[in-house]
């Protein structure tokens, strides 16, 4: 019997990507978004490398959550001190997975509430919307900011991102990691 959660394989091409007939939750979002500390307080294990620097996770990453679902860590976008030819191939690797995986049930947007919504969520979220592919958005680091804050810097990013859902999050506090699981519960 598989012990779970656990990390299955990291890939570039669709030709690696692990085999199975469950489901897959992709999560998208800038290199300092936190998406791989959100990973590991849903998977409640440290499975997903962390950094300091921006743009650690440079290739897909499966892991397995529950017996017929796969979270998937996508390399992230915008502020990883990358070259521009190692970037392009996190790009094509990146459209390919989004394009080609059937198993790909939704797409969790991460963004930094502080930050705000980016020109490059906003591409994200205009590209992803064209491929036709459900998206939640995910606000991250919440408890960076006091409640006056958090809520001038939601009501701007709803003003921007409407009609979609954001789901506000702190890896830190476990805050909202429930209401992700929830919502990959659907």
């Amino acid at each position: 019997m598989e012990k779970l959660p656990h990390f299955i394989k990291s890939a570039y091409f669709k030709k690696d990507y692990p085999p199975h007939e469950g489901q897959e939750f992709a999560f998208l979002g800038a290199s300092n978004s936190g998406k791989s500390s959100l990973i590991n307080g849903i998977l409640k294990r440290s499975l997903c490398k962390t950094s300091s620097k921006p743009g650690h996770t440079a290739i897909i990453n499966f892991f397995k959550w529950e017996k017929s679902t796969i979270l998937v860590d996508l390399p992230g976008y915008g502020y990883a001190k990358r070259s521009d030819k190692e970037q392009k191939k996190w790009r094509r690797s990146i459209e390919e997975y989004l394009k080609t995986r059937d198993q790909l049930k939704l797409c969790f947007i991460l963004f930094d509430l502080k930050r705000g919504l980016m020109q490059n969520d906003l591409d994200l979220l205009e590209w992803l919307a064209d491929l036709e592919l459900s998206i939640i958005l995910v606000a991250t680091k919440v408890d960076k900011l006091n409640q006056k804050e958090r809520s001038l810097k939601l009501k701007n990013a709803k003003a921007v991102a409407d009609p979609l859902d954001i789901v506000l999050t702190s890896s830190l506090k476990k805050q909202g990691l429930d209401k992700l699981v929830e919502i990959m519960h659907f």
